[in-house]
């Protein structure tokens, strides 16, 4: 087994501070093997004994997940040294209601920016400060070198005529989110840190990757496996890495019909909205 696969082999089997116990870890994702990594992470969250219980008053929820993601980081590093783990961070950065007040407002003046666009583009900027933070942390905790980090959205933004929401741009894609267009379920993805094979760092990837994807490409870097039952993801992880030209994903059914959004089949070639 070569050093990297070694290192992946870690990867996941060791999922968070909570859960620094394969076996533990095998008989969460056994017990329901359709757990999203959302749900997964609440089934962390239960098993720690630590329920979250929102921020304290007077702070945001992104300035508690900042400083909780440092501390995560920390912790398992003085518990569990070299050890891997698995930590999932969903922001509510870029997401109603507005703040009050807002973020890095005074860097997105009004005479260049409408409210709207100034208070997303503040929140985005609070992100990328939650992000520095937990890079500095693991570069201070010399975990860098083996982190494969992951970042991407759930939708596109909204683009709703409402002064109520958090307004973002998918410009040059049509639609946003409650969508089925491709402005509402397209969007931009990067993964960096230093399990990132050399040769594919500064590349971009078109291929299509689903989000579900990831869930499966985890397990099988750790080595683990699911017990029953089908998931919809597909492992990338070879794509990811160059070992493969193409993507395996071809497909995906991005919605059936809710009130939000009509029925919409997508693949490579060609995309059908019903």
């Amino acid at each position: 087994m070569s050093s990297m696969a070694a290192a992946a082999a870690s990867l996941v089997r060791h999922l968070t501070v909570a859960l620094n116990d394969k076996a533990v870890a095998e008989e969460v994702l056994g017990a329901d093997p359709s757990l999203s990594l959302g749900s997964l992470h609440s089934a962390l969250l239960v098993i720690a004994g630590k329920p979250d219980m929102g921020a304290p008053h007077g702070m945001s929820s992104l300035e508690l997940q900042k400083k909780s993601i440092v501390s995560v980081i920390k912790e398992h590093k003085e518990k569990f040294g070299g050890k891997r783990m698995f930590l999932y961070v969903a922001t509510q950065a870029m997401h109603t209601p507005l703040p009050n007040p807002g973020f890095n407002l005074d860097l997105y003046p009004r005479t260049k920016f409408s409210n709207e666009f100034a208070y997303a583009n503040g929140l985005i900027t609070e992100a990328d400060h939650m992000l520095n933070a937990a890079v500095d942390e693991l570069k201070a905790q010399s975990m860098w070198d083996q982190t494969l980090l992951v970042h991407m959205s759930d939708n596109g933004a909204t683009i709703v005529p409402d002064d109520s929401y958090v307004r973002g741009t998918n410009y040059p894609l049509r639609g946003g989110k409650f969508t089925a267009f491709e402005g509402g379920v397209r969007v931009p993805a990067f993964i960096a840190g230093g399990f990132v094979p050399p040769p594919m760092r500064g590349t971009t990837l078109k291929g299509m990757v689903h989000v579900s994807d990831w869930y499966t490409t985890f397990l099988k870097l750790g080595g683990l496996s699911l017990h029953s039952g089908q998931v919809d993801g597909i492992d990338v992880w070879p794509y990811v890495k160059g070992d493969v030209p193409h993507s395996p994903r071809t497909g995906v059914v991005l919605s059936t019909y809710t009130p939000y959004a009509v029925g919409a089949v997508d693949s490579i070639d060609r995309k059908s909205v019903v």
